[in-house]
């Protein structure tokens, strides 16, 4: 039988090497697949994010080609989707029944989403074996011990240094099936059997968390599913069932002074698997069953700062209690308190018929996701920003922040960006997303446009009197003009106004005139004057004098000096046309007479 068991395996844990997949290209793997996880309330149901989460995946001969694969597993690997290798570990590998259990370190699980995914390769022939524990259940993340259970001989803890769980008094090996592929039964009775998790565990003044899949097949007096001491009521941390009745107690010791017990009532249910959590921060505790918060209470005295030799998993250090009689599986210890969202998602992850994890096949399509690097350009040029999204469905450029000009291409891979003036230096944030088969993928660029080209500063006189008989220039002073010509946008844009309305072009007509005759006195000239970024505009008051004599010559043959010329909107010299009765003439912003 192509078998492979991980927890007979200790080699895995002490001595894999440190990192075979770190400089691996997954490209020369012939099979991939997704891993999609669903943390919304039709999956997981987990609000929050999880960092440093060891996910389980399992698979079945029903969905994974066992064949294509190396005969224990060496070949599979796993990354996210940026293509980031993930250490994992293989718990269970059995080819010949279809039936695999992994253990994979994901970096961080989003809450509420379903857009998350994992990818799962395999098909590479000579591929080393590269599953570790020590690299998924890392005391830097807060494990002390993780025992996975099963198997024959001593239980490896995947916690590199940590400790084994030694059985006593076994009947056989004491493996049968669990909740996650192997599990110990203890059989309770006189010697009873129990597992012995040896020396230390002194690390919980900062926090402590127990969590263990159990099955009380009897209930027994006191039986005690773990306790950590110096033997009776010296440093323990215990957890047990008060007296046979269905509720937990929970008590700690400072040396010999007992802390307050904690009980909570209906936490124990007989033949029936339950995954039990209970996690202390200062004098704080909470029980969870099956993901869900069962109670909470406050101890009378913190866990205590100790080295407890008398450790054990099923067996109590009081003489006269009973030996638990039922099954374990997957039993871990921290040194932090875990929240909420980590027990609810480790309950919703490993238990029978779990909806988090969905196992997408037939990816043969090597997928990449990348984006260009933040950059910084000047304003009014042209930039390429490059996006990969190999195998993707769909691809899409926004703008989501910042003063970004219209996309006309959002679809396409690389997007021409054509950049816009600006009054100073600025930041524009794109974002490029993908949806792939298992997932949607987002990253964004920042775009920082330096402001290179002088806008226009320019003077206007602030009141101007009209005598309503010679031609009137109206013309602004350009302070910075020989720095906008000698840039790359010298060309100049303005649009008078006439109280506020825009006038046809640099010179009044008769018309108009006429209207600014029959004002009472003041009319208010203005000019928007840009080139090419953001408008600048000023404004002068006109007054006029007496409209009825002036209008008989609004309409006479009087007119503006030949020599009075003026510049147009690209800067070309132009006389007033000839024949017109020009008696206000707006210039051109451009020097000289």
């Amino acid at each position: 039988m192509d078998f492979i068991d991980i927890k007979k395996a200790i080699r895995i844990a002490v001595l894999a090497p440190a990192c075979i997949y770190c400089a691996e290209d997954y490209a020369g793997w012939s099979h991939q697949a997704g891993l999609r996880l669903d943390t919304s309330p039709a999956g997981a149901d987990v609000s929050g994010p999880v960092a440093g989460f060891p996910l389980l995946v399992r698979l079945s001969g029903g969905e994974f080609p066992f064949s294509q694969a190396l005969r224990h597993g060496e070949d599979v690997r796993f990354s996210d989707t940026d293509g980031k290798h993930l250490p994992y570990q293989i718990d269970r590998w059995d080819s010949a029944s279809g039936a695999a259990e992994i253990w994979v370190k994901v970096d961080s699980i989003q809450g509420n989403t379903s857009g998350q995914s994992v990818r799962m390769y395999w098909g590479k022939t000579g591929a080393a074996d590269s599953s570790k524990g020590s690299a998924v259940f890392g005391s830097a993340n807060g494990y002390v011990a993780a025992w996975h259970l099963g198997g024959t001989g001593s239980r490896p803890n995947a916690v590199a240094g940590g400790a084994q769980a030694v059985p006593h008094n076994y009947v056989g090996s004491g493996s049968v099936a669990g909740m996650i592929g192997q599990a110990d039964t203890l059989r309770g009775g006189a010697p009873g059997s129990y597992l012995d998790i040896g020396d230390g565990y002194t690390e919980f003044t900062a926090g402590f968390t127990f969590s263990a899949w159990i099955y009380s097949s009897a209930v027994v007096w006191y039986s005690h599913f773990l306790d950590l001491g110096n033997g009776q009521a010296t440093d323990n941390i215990l957890l047990s069932r008060y007296d046979t009745t269905p509720t937990a107690a929970f008590d700690n010791y400072q040396d010999t002074a007992k802390s307050t017990s904690v009980h909570i009532d209906n936490a124990l249910i007989p033949d029936k698997w339950q995954y039990c959590a209970v996690t202390v921060q200062g004098k704080n505790l909470k029980y969870y069953l099956d993901g869900v918060l069962l109670g909470s209470d406050t101890l009378s005295l913190p866990i205590s700062n100790a080295f407890r030799t008398e450790n054990f998993l099923g067996k109590s250090n009081w003489p006269g209690d009973l030996y638990f009689q039922g099954m374990y599986d997957e039993v871990s210890l921290a040194k932090i308190d875990r929240s909420a969202d980590w027990v609810r998602l480790s309950y919703a992850n490993q238990k029978k018929n779990q909806n988090l994890v969905t196992f997408v096949p037939g990816i043969n399509c090597a997928s990449r996701f990348d984006i260009a690097r933040d950059t910084t350009v000047p304003e009014g040029s042209q930039l390429k920003l490059a996006g990969t999204a190999a195998c993707a469905s769909h691809r899409l450029w926004s703008v989501v922040d910042g003063p970004g000009p219209r996309i006309f291409d959002p679809e396409a891979e690389t997007l021409l960006v054509f950049l816009p003036r600006v009054s100073k230096d600025t930041a524009i944030k794109y974002q490029f997303s993908a949806d792939f088969g298992d997932s949607a993928k987002q990253k964004s660029v920042v775009v920082h446009v330096r402001n290179t080209v002088p806008d226009p500063i320019f003077t206007l006189p602030p009141s101007i009197t009209w005598d309503g008989k010679d031609s009137l220039p109206i013309k602004p002073v350009i302070e910075n003009l020989s720095e906008i010509l000698a840039s790359t946008a010298p060309a100049l844009h303005y649009q008078w106004t006439v109280d506020e309305s825009p006038s046809e072009g640099p010179n009044l007509d008769p018309a108009t005139i006429s209207d600014l005759l029959f004002k009472d006195g003041e009319v208010k000239i203005g000019l928007c004057l840009d080139n090419g970024g953001p408008p600048a505009c000023k404004a002068t008051l006109l007054t006029t004098g007496a409209t009825s004599s002036l209008l008989p010559k609004a309409f006479g043959s009087a007119r503006p000096e030949a020599s009075r010329k003026a510049y147009d909107s690209k800067g070309r010299r132009m006389n007033p046309p000839k024949g017109l009765p020009v008696w206000i003439f707006l210039a051109s912003p451009a020097p000289g007479p």
